[in-house]
């Protein structure tokens, strides 16, 4: 197993940054709305923050968040890394196939191309797309942070379920690689996304070759990293994209549709990059959706059958 040490290291590199945003963002906004007031309506706002965010039992919810998300990522990156001792990539070739039927024999990669085939349009997705470790660390602690209790408990349930379901059993199900790496387990057909290869290599300093060279170099030589591992089908990008979606819309419309098209970045993304298949994605939302579903519906019964006792 990955070393737990980088992934504490990471997250307390983060937190600062992450109190700094939270506070400042929060902090603006009271005073936004408390304009009329001026700064006389500030002590009774630090008094609220005091009761609301440090607290004994905030403080105990944060403490067990923290401690618990390093084992948890770790655990996640050791099972994909551990994907091809269970099971050999063998379904690339069928989910590539299907990819060009469902998209009416075309492959998505190249009608993206005649819209997205810029480098500039290019870099702005790959930055948007490796943006997606932070945003969804800070929303971790920021779920860790609130009082919305029944969203909290929605949302770790349903992490819970999607990293387990999605990004641990069906990934081992459907072990795939990915049209990045396609013609390294396919080479009889290694022309098949040979134009994509070609143009992202193309772009000089791009994060997402970069990354596929190192993940690949990786695999080849048996070599376990922290956030390492190949796994196509299902994308846990897409999947924690959608979930991010649905949380933020839980607050506001104006919260939920920043992180909906945020959403589809990452979905565009994931096939633009040469990272998925786009039935990948596909697949991600319907499940990341049910399970999203089920959660609520298992709390909400749950929470009646507490009211009915």
């Amino acid at each position: 197993m990955v070393s737990l040490t980088f992934y504490y290291s990471e997250l307390n590199k983060s937190l600062s940054i992450f109190f700094i945003i939270f506070f400042s963002v929060k902090t603006l906004i009271f005073l936004i709305v408390n304009f009329h007031s001026g700064l006389s309506c500030l002590p009774s706002y630090f008094h609220d923050l005091r009761r609301d965010y440090f607290s004994s039992d905030a403080l105990l919810r944060f403490g067990i968040v923290y401690l618990l998300i390093p084992p948890f990522m770790c655990s996640y990156s050791s099972m994909k890394q551990a994907i091809p001792v269970f099971k050999t990539f063998d379904s690339d070739r069928m989910l590539s196939k299907l990819d060009y039927l469902i998209h009416f024999n075309h492959n998505p990669w190249d009608l993206l191309q005649a819209w997205l085939g810029h480098p500039e349009l290019t870099r702005f997705i790959d930055l948007g797309y490796a943006t997606w470790g932070a945003i969804f660390l800070y929303t971790m602690l920021w779920m860790a942070c609130t009082r919305r209790k029944a969203l909290r408990l929605q949302f770790l349930l349903s992490l819970s379920l999607c990293w387990i379901l999605i990004g641990n059993v069906a990934a081992t199900l459907l072990a795939s690689v990915g049209p990045c790496y396609y013609a390294h387990v396919i080479p009889d057909s290694a022309e098949t996304y040979s134009t994509m290869l070609a143009y992202l290599r193309t772009i000089p300093d791009l994060q997402a070759t970069r990354v596929q060279d190192t993940l690949w170099d990786a695999y080849s030589i048996g070599k376990l990293m922290p956030l390492g591992g190949i796994s196509a089908m299902p994308s846990m990008h897409v999947s924690i994209a959608v979930l991010l979606a649905l949380v933020y819309s839980q607050l506001h419309t104006w919260t939920g549709l920043p992180f909906i098209l945020y959403a589809i970045l990452i979905q565009v993304g994931s096939v633009h990059l040469g990272w998925h298949y786009a039935v990948d994605g596909y697949v991600s939302i319907v499940l990341t959706l049910a399970i999203w579903s089920i959660v609520k519906c298992f709390l909400n019964g749950q929470k009646t059958s507490i009211k009915e006792e």
